[in-house]
């Protein structure tokens, strides 16, 4: 198992990477419900300064 799909697994979330649930290709954001409202902003500037959002 993949480091990123085991993290996610152990959150009790599953994700394909063989593509079938592939919709978002840019990448996904997976953390605890506690630090998700400082690291969201944090994370969304990061992809604005490398393209991936507008």
């Amino acid at each position: 198992m993949a480091h990123g799909q085991a993290v996610l697994a152990e959150a009790g979330g599953a994700y394909l990477y063989d593509g079938s649930e592939l919709q978002n290709r840019r990448g996904l954001l997976a953390c605890n419900a506690a630090a998700f409202d400082k690291v969201l902003p944090v994370a969304a500037q990061v992809a604005r300064e490398a393209g991936l959002l507008k």
